[in-house]
């Protein structure tokens, strides 16, 4: 991974995950960014290792998955430009629930997150920031699973 400051400090201000943060919590989140790419031949997260950065996606396409036994890998979302990628980070044990892969090129900025967990230790307001914004994602997702799972079984609501 590769760190290009004023491209990752634009990248960082005008993602949507972003939006409406205090502005005075970029320079901390630009400490801990760096920008990072990957193809599909490699995994951005693998399931059930440490939990050592969070991700905003800018380009490219992420397919979220779960391992079922008996089943092997399944697809449970595809994420993309927009959105962000590891929420597990910020909630012991600090452990990836998820294997995330790209489907194509994928772009994004990288924060390693042992820098983030000591600023969030450091400043409250910018841990509550970070935590609200990273509930509303787990909330998403849950609801994402939710229909996966209605559908999945064919029940009508």
């Amino acid at each position: 991974m590769e760190k290009s400051t004023d491209s990752v400090e634009h990248l960082i201000a005008y993602h949507p995950f972003l939006k409406g943060i205090n502005p005075s919590f970029l320079h901390i989140l630009n400490e801990a960014a760096m920008f990072a790419t990957f193809d599909p031949t490699q995994t951005i997260i693998d399931e059930g290792s440490d939990a050592d950065y969070f991700y905003l996606i800018h380009n490219g396409t992420v397919a979220l998955e779960a391992y079922l036994p008996g089943k092997g890998s399944v697809a449970l979302q595809i994420l993309g430009a927009g959105e962000s990628l590891g929420c597990s980070w910020l909630y012991p044990p600090y452990r990836w629930r998820f294997t995330a892969r790209p489907l194509e090129q994928v772009e994004v900025t990288a924060f390693d997150v042992r820098i983030l967990r000591e600023r969030v230790k450091q400043n409250h307001e910018f841990g509550y920031e970070l935590a609200m914004r990273i509930g509303q994602v787990v909330w998403q997702r849950l609801q994402a699973t939710r229909a996966l799972l209605v559908d999945f079984h064919g029940i009508t609501e």
